[in-house]
């Protein structure tokens, strides 16, 4: 919600306009999907009719993906050697895993029955971290300490290297719209002019959208207040409409953003999440309007969604 004022241009009159936000997200059903007791969840993603867990335990947790959401099978990967994240690709029918301490990309496919081919896709040459899969089955991965976005094509070759503008600082991870632009999450300095004439300076996370050539930033979520303020983000998804959500891991909560990056609303009650431990990875099912939120030990939550 935000206030407008406006001028009649004749009668000189104020007027004052309460601009409502269009909708709202309602949580229609809430499930729950429980690991070992000794794994975290480092990533969450789907493909096709499963759901599939990334476990710091170096196995690929593989559920139903509707209620009561059965385990189907494990798939062993213990030849990465610290996976960080999972991203999948419709396209393709496969996923790719990013593994820190291997400085490398792997790439899963899916053979005859329930077997698994896993291969060493990309070497990265430094520690990546977050990933994203374009709906063109493109890889997208940002390198916090340049910092730079890559794209990577099916065949693990460079299709574009994007020098990131100089306030986007730390990126955590990237994703692409509906229309081909960039939404990162990142750090960023506002600066204020101090009563004294010094420049103050506040590191805030933010969100920001920028044009396919990553030069320009077309715009941003700042928070307005101590309420919107990101305090540990980690993770962006998006909905079939490019409205953002966000992990923040640290407050326990999920946000929602608008499509022009406008504050919408937290999807669930931080309390809540803050019972089944810290979201931390995220994945938006378009199809089934399905959110599946991991957390930093133990627990899937999966919120079915509907607009009011």
């Amino acid at each position: 919600m935000q206030s407008i004022f406006s001028v009649d241009p004749i009668n000189n009159y104020f007027i004052f306009l309460l601009v409502v936000n269009p909708f709202t997200i309602k949580i229609n059903s809430t499930q729950r999907i429980e690991l070992r007791v000794d794994e975290s969840v480092d990533g969450v993603t789907k493909l096709r009719n499963e759901i599939f867990v990334l476990s710091a335990r170096k196995v690929i947790r593989v559920f139903e993906d509707r209620c009561p959401f059965h385990l189907r099978r494990s798939i062993n990967i213990k030849q990465i050697k610290d996976p960080i994240d999972i991203g999948s690709s419709e396209k393709l029918n496969c996923f790719y895993v990013s593994d820190s301490e291997g400085y490398c990309i792997w790439k899963i496919t899916k053979e005859k029955g329930d077997g698994h081919k896993v291969m060493k896709w990309l070497t990265t040459g430094h520690e990546p971290d977050t990933i994203s899969v374009s709906v063109d089955g493109n890889l997208l991965m940002v390198h916090d300490s340049s910092p730079i976005l890559t794209i990577y094509g099916s065949d693990a070759e460079i299709i574009q290297s994007i020098h990131l503008p100089p306030d986007i600082k730390d990126p955590v991870h990237a994703v692409e719209t509906s229309i081909g632009n960039f939404i990162i999450l990142h750090s960023w300095t506002k600066k204020a002019e101090h009563w004294s004439g010094l420049t103050d300076r506040e590191k805030n996370w933010v969100v920001s959208e920028l044009t396919r050539d990553g030069q320009e930033v077309i715009r941003r979520f700042i928070p307005a207040n101590k309420d919107q303020e990101l305090y540990d983000p980690s993770y962006i998804s998006l909905d079939s409409d490019d409205r953002v959500f966000v992990t923040d891991t640290m407050n326990g909560s999920v946000i929602l953003l608008d499509s022009d990056l406008e504050w919408n609303q937290i999807i669930s009650p931080s309390e809540e999440l803050l019972v089944w431990k810290l979201p931390h990875r995220l994945f938006y099912d378009k199809e089934k309007k399905q959110l599946i939120v991991g957390g930093t030990l133990r627990e899937v939550m999966i919120y079915t969604l509907s607009q009011n």
